[in-house]
């Protein structure tokens, strides 16, 4: 695994697409992730290995505020990770060192959000935004290298070649905004937050900053669309 963005935050899923009772798999920076939610609504990041014999936590389902494994159903508990109960001895109480491998992680922007830095003094991610009005617009996978995408977008803000009026500009780190011209009641600008998933391959994630109206909601993801699909030509080729 690069150490290269491990000490950063990065979207990995929308958080609509963690619903309760199902376990998700992404990929960050070359580690596979398990990310889900409790029943109280608090999102996990977790190595997606079972510590007991390596079966993904993908495969299994959530109870409550525990995740169990599909495996030999033995149960972990959200948040800590510690192991809460094994089914082949149902008297005792596990040790302390069965754990799952946590990461830490929230929901901000409509993304939940992971780093791979266990360090627990890591800033958390700020963005230009308020926390109403927001859309998590489909991601994007690219097969090419995280620095390749970040020097493509880089490259497009400086030389403005988007063909809009209003700049496009590097916010901070790896953010990009983009002007979206769809109409008068349409968002006005798209935030792209790359994602390194691996060596060879990144996602682009989007957060539109404007509540789209039904009758802009087309042309505006018309418009997204046609972005991306810009981007991933552009960059694999």
């Amino acid at each position: 695994m690069s150490n290269e963005f491990c000490g950063s935050w990065f979207p990995v899923i929308r958080a609509e697409e963690v619903a309760y009772g199902h376990v998700a798999r992404v990929q960050l920076n070359g580690q596979e992730l398990a990310i889900w939610r409790d029943d109280e609504g608090h999102i996990n990041a977790w190595e997606n290995r079972c510590p007991h014999r390596g079966v993904r936590f993908s495969l299994g389902h959530t109870l409550g505020n525990e995740l169990r494994c599909q495996y030999h159903g033995w149960r972990f508990a959200s948040r800590t990770g510690q192991c809460t109960y094994i089914p082949a001895q149902p008297g005792h109480k596990p040790a302390q060192v069965v754990k799952a491998v946590t990461y830490a992680c929230l929901e901000r922007y409509r993304y939940v959000w992971v780093s791979l830095n266990r360090t627990p003094a890591i800033p958390e991610p700020t963005l230009p935004l308020g926390n109403d009005g927001l859309i998590a617009v489909r991601s994007l996978q690219i097969n090419a290298p995280m620095t390749h995408v970040i020097t493509y977008l880089r490259t497009l803000a400086k030389t403005n070649t988007w063909g809009n009026d209003r700049p496009i500009s590097v916010i901070e780190c790896q953010v990009i905004e983009i002007p979206l011209d769809t109409g008068a009641s349409a968002a006005d600008r798209l935030l792209l937050l790359p994602q390194p998933a691996s060596k060879a391959c990144s996602v682009i994630h989007g957060i539109a900053d404007s509540t789209v109206e039904d009758g802009a909601r087309l042309p505006f993801l018309r418009r997204q669309n046609e972005l991306f699909k810009r981007f991933k030509s552009d960059i694999e080729q």
